[in-house]
């Protein structure tokens, strides 16, 4: 009987090899490009002979720190690449910041959406499971490795990468140079770590008559970065759990509470913000916390026009709780490539793909050297870099090392998120900062539970730490 029984199962185990063999093959191959009941085909090129029709979405900008306006450089960066690629026309369509979701989600709903939708930083790049195509389809090592790993952290979700990252914004606090170095902290040495006891004893330590650290009005974004900083960058989940953990809502809050209470910390009331800014800039103020990346921009920029005395600004790490890791919480501004309802070809997507593929790479108008935006492109941003003073050659290179970014999410949780942030939180924070509520109360109203720390993407792992950062 066994000399039956073994070629029986050396024959079925043979033959399950061969089946999962061949199964590997094909998901290798095409199966892991699939869309709900489509197949994308990433190895279609261009039609020379044919005439593609794309579309454009993106959001209204600001002009920028420089003052450019963001209308007329997408039209010479569209114009740019139409001189490329001859026979791809782009029209190009810009939304309001307000309804611009909105909006694109009704034309998901329709199954007709834009080739290319240019997100901006911190907004939701998940944005449909069937017809958004994943920019994982197309890439190789040799491009992962052109850009920043940081920035395909930032894009990559559910174990796919779903955009092309054109910028990074990192979350940043905002420092006068002379009042800084006066209290002792050495803006390229270790004693500039993100460490909270670190700059409570530099702040301490400030010259007579000079405010330690301000928060900027009204205070919410002082804790965002805050607990960014203690690696919980997400304060609600889809379902509307909180994923702040109480216990590092509490270390914040003991924090500050202890830096008002000794004289370093300030909070000026809404109505303060121009005070605020000349305090800093004259070396009144040592630094200010939890201002936005676009003011703290424009604050760089029109520092960097002094003519007298040189630059006084420079941007410091958000300090995390004692013995975390160095690092900057970064968001992406990124390219999502679409595919609609009726499927147009492979090619047309790949005319997408190539169109999202040469905006990422360009250098942006709010892009500037010492800003808390900084290119996604490797090259650019190493010319960026070099551009930048030491100081900030030092904390972007150290920082985006050790980066924290914050994941992509949905329109959904984004709007939860928004509305957390702008309501129950900001009612919570506003009693703290008046002395209504204590640290403990602040830590059960905002905290919750938490999430464990996600697991570092597959194919960080393939590339082992290498990138352009």
């Amino acid at each position: 009987m066994a000399r039956f029984v073994m070629p029986l199962l050396q024959g079925g185990v043979a033959l399950v090899l061969v089946l999962a063999a061949a199964f590997g093959a094909w998901w290798w191959g095409w199966g892991r490009y699939r869309l709900g009941d489509m197949r994308i085909n990433p190895r279609a090129g261009l039609d020379q002979g044919k005439t593609y029709a794309l579309r454009f979405w993106g959001v209204h900008w600001p002009p920028s720190p420089a003052g450019q306006a963001y209308g007329p450089w997408l039209r010479q960066a569209l114009a740019e690449f139409q001189a490329r690629y001859p026979n791809i026309r782009v029209e190009h369509r810009l939304l309001e910041p307000e309804t611009a979701y909105q909006e694109l989600a009704a034309a998901l709903r329709a199954g007709n959406p834009p080739d290319v939708f240019a997100a901006p930083p911190g907004g939701p790049l998940l944005l449909s499971s069937s017809l958004q195509v994943p920019a994982g389809f197309y890439l190789d090592r040799r491009e992962r490795r052109a850009y920043l790993a940081a920035a395909w952290d930032a894009v990559s979700a559910r174990g796919q990468v779903w955009a092309w990252p054109q910028w990074l914004v990192a979350r940043t606090w905002l420092g006068n140079r002379r009042a800084l170095e006066a209290a002792g902290l050495d803006l390229i040495g270790a004693a500039l770590r993100s460490d909270r006891t670190a700059l409570a004893a530099a702040l301490s330590r400030r010259a007579a008559g000079t405010t330690g650290l301000a928060v900027y009005p009204v205070g919410m974004g002082f804790f965002e970065d805050l607990m960014a900083a203690a690696g919980a960058p997400v304060p609600v989940n889809g379902g509307g759990r909180r994923l702040w953990p109480r216990d590092q809502v509490r270390a914040a809050a003991d924090w500050a509470a202890a830096l008002k209470a000794g004289g370093s910390l300030a909070v000026p009331g809404s109505g303060e913000l121009d005070a605020l800014v000349d305090d800093l800039f004259e070396g009144r103020l040592a630094a200010v916390g939890g201002a936005n990346p676009w003011l703290t921009a424009r604050l760089l920029r029109i520092d960097a026009q002094r003519r007298q005395g040189g630059p006084r600004l420079v941007q410091l790490p958000v300090p995390g709780p004692p013995g975390a890791p160095d690092g900057l919480t970064v968001s992406a501004g990124a390219l999502a490539v679409f595919r609609q309802r009726s499927y147009q070809g492979h090619d047309h997507t790949r005319a997408a793909v190539e169109l999202a593929r040469f905006m990422s790479r360009l250098p942006h108008p709010w892009v500037a050297p010492d800003s808390p935006v900084m290119p996604a492109y490797g090259p650019v941003w190493a010319r960026w870099m070099v551009a930048s003073r030491p100081e900030h050659q030092w904390l972007f290179g150290r920082g985006l090392a050790g980066a924290r970014p914050v994941p992509p999410r949905t329109p959904e949780q984004v709007q939860r998120e928004q509305r957390f942030l702008a309501e129950e939180a900001r009612r919570a924070v506003s009693r703290f900062w008046s002395g209504q509520a204590t640290a403990g109360s602040l830590a059960e109203r905002i905290g919750g539970s938490g999430l464990p720390a996600p697991e570092t993407p597959w194919w960080r792992r393939w590339l082992r730490g290498g990138g352009s950062a």
